[in-house]
C-alpha cells in the first residue's frame, strides 16, 4: 500500500494551489532541522535535507499540520555535542519550533535530551546508540533500527557466507561501540569467532596501524562500521595500501554511503565491498514486480525536486529526511496537539499505525526505535541495482 503521504505529482500541485490562503490564516507549525551541515558527516547532512525539504513540500500540499502551514528552520549541529545543545536551544526558545528532525550522531541526540524533554519538543532523528532509551531521552524517536540489531545483521551475514572469523573496525563514536557489541553478541550465539576488532578515534586521518593488527588476525571477513563518510574512505583507502585482500561487510553506513565512497577510494578495494544494510522496502528478490515499490516512485519525485543534488545523494539518506518530517505530522495529528510528550505517548501507542517510505515502524514505551529487525536487510552486490533502482536482498531463497 502507497503511504498516504506518496501523493501523485498532478495532486501536490493542485493541493499546492489552496497554500497561500492556508499561510495567510493559521499560525505556522515550525519544525527545526538538527542536522550536521558542517564538518564530519555534512554529506550525511545535505543528503538528508533534501527529503527533509520535499516533505515540508509535500505536507503543507496536503493541508500542513493540524491545519497549519509548516515552516522550517534549520540549525547545524556540526557534528558536536555542545554547537548541537546550542542550536538545540535556538531551536526551542528562540525560533519556538513544534518539532525537530535530527540529528544523526549518537553524542548529540543524547546532549539535548534535556533540554528538548524539559521544553516538551518530540526530535526524530537516525542515531542509534542503545543508550537512547526513553528514560534517557524522552522525546527522542529513531528510524534508525538499534545498533545492537545493525550488528545482529552483520554477524548473520558473515555466518550465511561461510566465514568462520571476522575482524571488526569502527569508530569510537556510541553506535559503532554498540554495534561491535551487537557483533559480539550475535557470534557468540551462532559460533562466529572475533579474530580481532579495533577502534579509531572518529575524524582520524590515518588507520593503518589498526588495518595491519586486523590483517595479521587474518580474519574470513571484515565488518566495518562508521558514522562518518570521510573516516569509511579512509579506513578503505588504508585496506587497499596494505594490499589486504579481504571481502568487506557494512551496516547502514556502506550500505547507503556506496555511491559516494566509490570515487574516493583506490579501485582495488572496491571489488571487497561486499554488502551492506538498506531498507528492505528499497531492495527485492529475483521475480519481484519491477516499477511497482514506493522507492521508485518517491526517487522519481526527489530527483524532479532536486535535480541538481539528486545524482551524488545517498537514497536512505533522503527517506530519512523525508520519513521523518511525516512521522512529525503522524503524531501530532494523532495526538490533536504539538505538545511533544503526548505526541510522545501517542507514537508510543500507535507507531505501526504510521506507514512510512522505510515501511512499518514500531516502538513502545521500552523502546524508541522506530526501525526494527525486519525493516532493514543486507544487500549485495551493492554496486549493482536493478531498472527500477532496487537493490538485491542477500538473503533472497533463504527462509
Amino acid at each position: 500500500m502507497t503511504p498516504k503521504h506518496l501523493l501523485p505529482v498532478a495532486a501536490l500541485l493542485c493541493a499546492a494551489a489552496a497554500f497561500p490562503a492556508l499561510a495567510q490564516t493559521k499560525e505556522p507549525f515550525k519544525i527545526g532541522t538538527l542536522y550536521t551541515m558542517t564538518g564530519n558527516g555534512a554529506a550525511f547532512g545535505r543528503d538528508t535535507m533534501i527529503g527533509t525539504k520535499m516533505a515540508i513540500r509535500d505536507a503543507n500540499a496536503m493541508g500542513g499540520i493540524m491545519g497549519r502551514p509548516v515552516e522550517l528552520v534549520e540549525a547545524d549541529d556540526q557534528g558536536d555535542p555542545t554547537a548541537g545543545l546550542n542550536e538545540a536551544k535556538r531551536l526551542a526558545f528562540q525560533a519556538k519550533v513544534q518539532g525537530i528532525v535530527g540529528p544523526f550522531f549518537s553524542t548529540v541526540a543524547q546532549a539535548v535530551a534535556p533540554t528538548l524533554n524539559d521544553a516538551s519538543i518530540i526530535y526524530i532523528g537516525q542515531a542509534g546508540a542503545q543508550s537512547l532509551t526513553p528514560t534517557s531521552a524522552p522525546t527522542y524517536f529513531s528510524l534508525q533500527l538499534t545498533a545492537e540489531d545493525q550488528g545482529m545483521l552483520q554477524a548473520n551475514y558473515a555466518k550465511s557466507r561461510g566465514a568462520k572469523t571476522v575482524g571488526l573496525i569502527g569508530d569510537n563514536g556510541a553506535i559503532s561501540r554498540t554495534i561491535a557489541d551487537g557483533i559480539r553478541k550475535r557470534a557468540a550465539e551462532i559460533g562466529l569467532t572475533i579474530a580481532g576488532a579495533e577502534e579509531y578515534t572518529f575524524g582520524d586521518t590515518d588507520m593503518t596501524a589498526q588495518v595491519l593488527k586486523l590483517r595479521r588476525a587474518n580474519a574470513d571477513m571484515l565488518l566495518l562500521f562508521g558514522a562518518a563518510e570521510a573516516d569509511m574512505a579512509r579506513v578503505l583507502t588504508n585496506i587497499a595500501e596494505a594490499n589486504w585482500n579481504v571481502p568487506i561487510a557494512s551496516g547502514t553506513s556502506l550500505g547507503s554511503q556506496y555511491p559516494r565512497l566509490v570515487p574516493k577510494v583506490p579501485a582495488s578495494v572496491v571489488p571487497n565491498m561486499k554488502a551492506g544494510l538498506d531498507l528492505k522496502a528499497f531492495t527485492y528478490c529475483p521475480g519481484d514486480p519491477l516499477d511497482q515499490s514506493d522507492y521508485t516512485k518517491i526517487m522519481a519525485q526527489l530527483q524532479a525536486f532536486n535535480p541538481a543534488d539528486f545524482p551524488k545523494a545517498g537514497p536512505q539518506n533522503m527517506i530519512w529526511g523525508y520519513d521523518s518530517v511525516m512521522v512529525v505530522k503522524h503524531a501530532a495529528e494523532g495526538a490533536g496537539t504539538a505538545d511533544g510528550k503526548k505526541m510522545t505517548a501517542w507514537l508510543e501507542e500507535n507507531a505501526p499505525k504510521v506507514k512510512l517510505v522505510e515501511g512499518s515502524v514500531t516502538a513502545s514505551k521500552q523502546s524508541h526505535f522506530l526501525g526494527n529487525a525486519n525493516t532493514y536487510v543486507m544487500v549485495e552486490p551493492l554496486g549493482e541495482k536493478r531498472s527500477d533502482g532496487l537493490r538485491r536482498r542477500a538473503d533472497c531463497g533463504k527462509s
